[in-house]
Order: structure tokens, then C-alpha cells, then sequence
């Protein structure tokens, strides 16, 4: 007759009542069974990436005899890594297995396998322990969201921003470069961010795909709405700044809105340009000088501060997907042709010299959906293929098997944080 101290119907009960009861009352039960290791122990692996051996522990009677149906919990007790299981029962051989992801936080880190009775309390328990290292190239960061990454952006202060298409979220928050996550705790949750923009003194801007715009002034404590003067708030498209106070919103019910005082209040430019458009990508000469796109591929121009806009015509006949001035004031365009394309000019379009040209048609869209610089180098993202470098004027993807969206954030030379449509990828030691 099997005993009542591993009933699982009886376990459904307390399962959640006490059985996180204190290590230390440990020591007060004694166990009618042996708890021991079978397999897992002391393996090595990379951050965020399950062990190749399951965690599997065994019971059985000090006659040796194996014990089945007993209740084990498995739980973290060093490193942010994932469980596959927290509560196994063991089978015929009297074992209970469960997969093991470490965690991105500590080398060392360790979990514990606890034997529990019918009232949810440990009597018994053994350690596992592993060794995780910094993986070499891209890999998976940890305690994210397995969604698709809307938005990447860095603070002043080093800390790092992101969020993700869910309908009541937060936004997330590493103080490590990427790797490392947490929610915001002071941020609302809110539908479907879309955008994080980040000023030079700190201010954080969100954009919601709906709901119009949130800000913070003090690095995240507080947040508040900052819609004044936008006449539609349906279907975000873009949110840039351009310095400090002036900054730029669309969407796709309400045109384009233009804010020369930090998000305050908001001026609607529907009657300077094409109503019916969508506009986005506003970048900045260092002259002043401003150009945008609209969903066509048309280029407008601005002279006089993003307050009235002119059609600027290219030599280029190909609709442009996006465009970029770095702080050297040459100008990046990305085309949609048969072929993707990416131009540059050092006269803001009047000539212009081709930087690169993928030949590859392998059946999807042909798009350059966004362009930007990082420490003399240029970064590109392809609908087809994903992120590419130039540097030197020779061009590599940067991001083969892994798909990434255009959601992504150059650290350095070598540090690159990329979106993904399951979570975001860093990688610390890129080529």
C-alpha cells in the first residue's frame, strides 16, 4: 500500500501552501526514504542556454528499493537561470528530472532539489551545481519577454531601455549592457509601446501604438502624459528628437506633430505637408537642415527648424526606405529597387556614391528599413537578410542565424544589442 506522504492529490492541495518552508526546518524531519543525485551535477554551459544533461534526482527506500510517486521541488537558489519543471513526481525508477537554463547573472550558480511530503514540507534535499560562462557571439538575454522587441534605447547614465508588442506591459531596464533585465517597477502598464526616446539631459519619452505619449523627468520614478495640442493618437509611426527641446510625432490618423518645447505641448503640421501621408525618420545636418520620408519613398526638406516642408528631388528615381545624416553631415539613403541599395552623399543628395547593393532576390520584400552610425562605421538593417556593417567601405551581415528586426542599439565597436521577434539578442564580442 502506497503511503499517504506522497499522495499527489493531496499535494495539488498544499502545493502552494508550505512547501517554501525555511531550509533550517530541514534539520527537525526525518526522511523514511533516500534522496540522492543521479545525473546533472557539475555540468558547464553558456549563459541563457539549457544544459545538455537533465537534472535528474532519484528516491529510494534504504533497502534501495526505487520509491515512485514522490513529490520533488526544484528550485533556484543561485543565478536568474529557468526551471523546466519546479514540481516532479518520480517515476517507476524512482527518479525526477527536470531541464535546467542557467541564468546570465553569475558564473556559479546552484539549485536545489527538495524532497516534500503530503503537506508541502521539505524533508530532504540535495544540491546541483554548474558553471555558466559569457557566450561567444549572439545569444538570447535573460528575464525578457519571449516577444517581439518594439524599442532599444540608452540613458545618459548608462542604464538601457527596452520594450516589447504586449498589451499590458512595462518597460524593461539593464544596468549591465544588455544582458540582464528587470521591469521598471515605477512605469504603468500600458498597451503595446512602441517607441522609447531618450534625450541628451535624461528625459524619457514612450510612445504607445494607441494612447499618445508618456514622459518621465526624473529617470523613470514617475511618469506622465504629454499629449497636449495632438489631434490623433491611432496608430503610432515615429517618434524622434532633434535636440533637447524639439521633437517629432506621427501617426497614422494624425499626420505629423512637432514639439519645440520638451513634449509639452504639440503643433500639428498637417497643412505643410501631404495629409494623407505617413511620415517618419526626421534626421538633422549639422547646419540645421532637416529631411524626413513619408510610406512612398518621397524625401521632404525642411530649412527653418521642422516647421515648414518642401519636396527635395534626388538624381536617386528609386522610392527611399529610409534616411540618415551622421555628424559629419553626409547623408544616408536606403532604396527599394529590384536590388536593396544604400547611397551616400556628401552635399545633402545633389551627387551621390553607392555603398551597397544586394543582388541576392530570395523572394521577400526588398527593403532598407533604417540606417545609423556609430563611431565612423554604418549600420544597416535589410527586411531580407538583417544587420549589416560597413566599415572601411567593406560591407558584412552581422547578424546571420538569428533574425532580428530593425529594433537595434551599436554600444560600441564590438557590443551590439539586437531585437528579435522572440526577445533581444546582445553580443559582446562582435567582428
Amino acid at each position: 500500500m502506497r503511503s499517504v506522504l506522497y499522495t499527489p492529490v493531496l499535494l495539488v492541495i498544499f502545493l502552494f501552501i508550505s512547501c517554501n518552508k525555511e531550509d533550517s526546518d530541514l534539520k527537525n524531519r526525518t526522511s523514511k526514504h533516500k534522496l540522492t543525485i543521479a545525473k546533472g551535477n557539475h555540468q558547464t554551459g553558456e549563459y541563457n542556454t539549457p544544459l545538455p544533461d537533465s537534472l535528474v534526482v532519484s528516491i529510494t527506500q534504504f533497502s534501495g528499493q526505487p520509491v515512485q510517486q514522490a513529490t520533488i521541488q526544484f528550485s533556484i537558489k543561485e543565478g536568474n537561470g529557468k526551471i523546466s519543471h519546479e514540481w516532479v513526481f518520480t517515476d517507476s525508477k524512482g527518479h525526477a528530472a527536470a531541464k535546467w537554463t542557467l541564468g546570465c547573472d553569475n558564473e556559479y550558480q546552484e539549485i536545489t532539489a527538495y524532497l516534500c511530503d503530503s503537506l508541502a514540507h521539505r524533508i530532504d534535499s540535495v544540491n546541483f551545481e554548474a558553471n555558466a560562462t559569457i557566450p561567444y557571439g549572439w545569444n538570447k538575454a535573460c528575464s525578457l519577454p519571449e516577444y517581439e522587441v518594439t524599442s532599444i534605447a540608452k540613458h545618459p547614465n548608462g542604464k538601457i531601455y527596452a520594450a516589447f508588442h504586449i498589451s499590458n506591459t512595462k518597460l524593461f531596464v539593464s544596468n549591465d549592457g544588455g544582458v540582464n533585465w528587470t521591469p521598471l517597477e515605477h512605469f504603468p502598464e500600458i498597451d503595446y509601446i512602441q517607441k522609447i526616446q531618450i534625450q541628451e539631459d535624461g528625459d524619457i519619452f514612450v510612445a504607445t501604438q494607441d494612447n499618445g505619449i508618456l514622459r518621465s523627468t526624473n529617470n523613470g520614478l514617475s511618469w506622465h502624459s504629454c499629449n497636449t495640442g495632438i489631434n490623433d493618437v491611432r496608430y503610432f509611426k515615429d517618434l524622434v528628437s532633434v535636440s533637447n527641446e524639439t521633437i517629432f510625432y506621427s501617426t497614422y490618423m494624425g499626420s505629423l506633430h512637432i514639439s519645440n518645447d520638451n513634449g509639452t505641448t504639440w503643433k500639428s503640421l498637417k497643412n505643410e505637408l501631404p495629409n494623407r501621408d505617413q511620415y517618419s525618420q526626421v534626421t538633422k545636418h549639422p547646419d540645421g537642415t532637416l529631411y524626413l520620408i513619408n510610406d512612398v519613398g518621397d524625401v521632404f526638406q525642411s530649412n527653418n527648424a521642422g516647421n515648414h516642408w518642401e519636396i527635395k528631388r534626388f538624381s536617386i528615381t528609386s522610392s527611399v526606405s529610409a534616411i540618415h545624416f551622421d555628424k559629419e553631415g553626409v547623408l544616408y539613403i536606403g532604396v527599394n529597387n529590384y536590388y536593396q541599395s544604400i547611397f551616400c552623399s556628401k552635399d545633402k543628395g545633389e551627387t551621390w556614391e553607392k555603398l551597397f547593393e544586394n543582388k541576392e532576390h530570395n523572394g521577400c520584400y526588398m527593403e532598407i528599413t533604417r540606417i545609423t552610425d556609430h563611431g565612423g562605421d554604418i549600420y544597416f538593417h535589410s527586411a531580407c537578410k538583417g544587420i549589416y556593417r560597413i566599415e572601411d567601405n567593406l560591407c558584412k551581415l552581422i547578424t546571420e542565424n538569428i533574425m532580428v528586426n530593425n529594433k537595434f542599439l551599436v554600444l560600441s565597436e564590438n557590443e551590439i544589442l539586437a531585437g528579435g521577434y522572440n526577445g533581444l539578442w546582445y553580443n559582446l564580442n562582435l567582428e
